[in-house]
């Protein structure tokens, strides 16, 4: 553990500039190789898209998938990633997502810490070299892709375990970072809202919710009682999808329309995603949902 910690207060931290408001409002884009088809002015041509329709930034969910790069910071992602700091968005860059994650919270509590612990300096190695990033300082954060569930995470010592580590990632980082969160009522709504509450109270952290909308695994009832209890810094992501397919089936969905009126102007908004909205529907034609 004491090499681990090491090895993350021994990267160089660079402090950014940021943030988002609940005036604001972000969508996540989910970076697939089929993606590198679309030209550049296709790209360019979705963010206009993105900005005459009231967006004000873009969370790129991650950079690294397992052991894709996607081109990496010289590549075609990290020319998408400038191309949107050039058309004047707000710019979160996700970092490591590893399949691993979800299986991990299967195990034991010290197995898991201590895999959480590899993740996380995945992620960590991540920002290091993204860090070499042309227009490195103009980005708002970095976003963890590791979805934090209530299954898995509802006993206090993994929540503890969890808010130890992820406070050493922030301390080594020395920059804003975002998580999500989702919900499958493993938890009541109001001692899911206390974690969450504590997560955002981290120094540089910042909590952003899944309304479970497009999963639809609760009633509209039972997701409000979870929302209503969020405080207003918590992030809201508002899913803009409908999903077709079985819980352990391959994932499948189509676009689901978003009302005005879901964005309530107290929580910062966020929308997943880029690809299930009419100016991304270049991305849904080229890839997979």
């Amino acid at each position: 553990m004491v090499k681990h910690l090491l090895l993350i207060l021994s990267l160089m931290a660079i402090p950014m500039t940021a943030l988002s408001g609940a005036d604001d409002r972000l969508v996540f884009y989910q970076p697939q190789l089929d993606d590198q088809q679309l030209d550049r002015e296709q790209w360019q041509s979705i963010l206009g898209a993105l900005d005459d329709a009231g967006y004000s930034g873009v969370v790129f969910q991650w950079t690294r998938y397992n052991e894709e790069h996607f081109g990496g910071v010289e590549g075609w992602l990290g020319q998408r990633v400038e191309d949107a700091v050039e058309a004047g968005l707000e710019i979160w860059v996700g970092l490591h997502w590893e399949d691993r994650w979800f299986a991990s919270l299967e195990r034991d509590s010290q197995s898991w810490g201590d895999e959480l612990n590899e993740l996380l300096l995945g992620s960590l190695a991540q920002a290091r070299t993204w860090q070499d990033h042309p227009r490195y300082e103009a980005f708002a954060g970095w976003y963890l892709p590791l979805e934090l569930p209530d299954r898995g995470l509802a006993e206090t010592g993994r929540q503890t375990i969890l808010s130890g580590q992820l406070g050493r990632l922030l301390q080594a980082l020395d920059s804003p970072l975002a998580v999500s969160s989702y919900f499958t009522g493993r938890q009541q709504p109001r001692q899911y809202a206390e974690w969450l509450h504590g997560l955002n109270d981290l120094p540089g952290l910042r909590v952003w919710v899944q309304d479970g909308a497009g999963v639809g695994q609760l009633t509209g009832r039972e997701r409000r009682h979870y929302l209503d209890e969020l405080d207003c810094d918590i992030g809201i992501i508002h899913e803009a999808f409908e999903q077709l397919s079985a819980p352990d089936a391959e994932f499948e969905a189509r676009p689901r329309p978003l009302s005005e009126n879901q964005f309530d102007g107290c929580h910062p908004s966020l929308v997943f995603s880029l690809r299930y909205l009419p100016a991304g529907e270049l991305l849904l034609q080229h890839g997979q949902p």
